[in-house]
């Protein structure tokens, strides 16, 4: 067999996640869905494991580690530092269906991730990271104050990540939606502009001198 080839078999014909669950792995059952099936061990990784829908290629990002991602071939050589030969090595056994775990299987199936994007992925590993907040301090620059971004109608709709940035994802974001937008310090929507893109069709007589009696909350 040409190397290309068996390398293109590890990564096409092996489940990421039944792998990584011999590697002591656990599925976190409420986070995941039918295309991201989210890991971690009992060290603190957690990863997310998908389905490349263009290569057929199991990929997974690093919640804890944006520079921890790729095939399975990676997520062994970053965990186990062996080279590309010890790799081959160890996961011949699997294409070929005789390969034994330290680690007792559970008696449901492994499930298999539909096919999806990898920025999806990528996505909502930074997603989990993000820590949601009540108030910042460039709201209150851009005349937003606490009282309002407190309200239980903006619970759990902005947050900041590393960098301190301002972050108002979707609402749908927390359910494995692609889409995010960020608002940085250089945040050029206006107040009207972010409650949409968040999903709140507030109808305004100002964007920063408002009444939520004259704001009409809808889901």
């Amino acid at each position: 067999m040409k190397r290309t080839e068996e390398l293109e078999r590890f990564k096409t014909e092996i489940n990421l996640v039944e792998y990584a669950f011999t590697q002591g792995y656990q599925i976190d059952q409420n986070k995941s869905s039918q295309n991201c099936i989210v890991l971690k061990d009992r060290s603190g990784d957690k990863i997310l494991v998908g389905l490349d829908k263009s290569e057929r290629h199991y990929f997974y990002y690093s919640v804890r580690d944006d520079r921890d991602y790729g095939s399975i071939i990676d997520f062994i050589q970053k965990r186990k530092n062996l080279n590309l030969g010890e790799v081959r090595k160890e996961l011949r056994s699997w294409i070929n269906n005789n390969y034994s775990s330290t680690y007792t299987h559970t008696t449901e199936p492994i499930p298999k991730p539909e096919p999806a994007l990898k920025d999806r992925h990528k996505i909502l590993a930074q997603f989990e990271n993000f820590k949601a907040i009540a108030h910042h301090p460039y709201l209150k620059q851009r005349g937003i104050s606490q009282q309002t971004t407190s309200h239980p109608r903006f619970e759990g709709t902005i947050y900041t990540d590393s960098r301190s940035n301002v972050i108002f994802p979707p609402p749908r974001i927390a359910t494995a939606s692609v889409a995010m937008r960020f608002a940085t310090k250089i945040l050029k929507a206006s107040l009207a502009a972010v409650l949409r893109a968040c999903g709140f069709p507030f109808h305004l007589n100002k964007i920063y001198d408002w009444s939520f009696a004259k704001a009409r909350l809808t889901a």
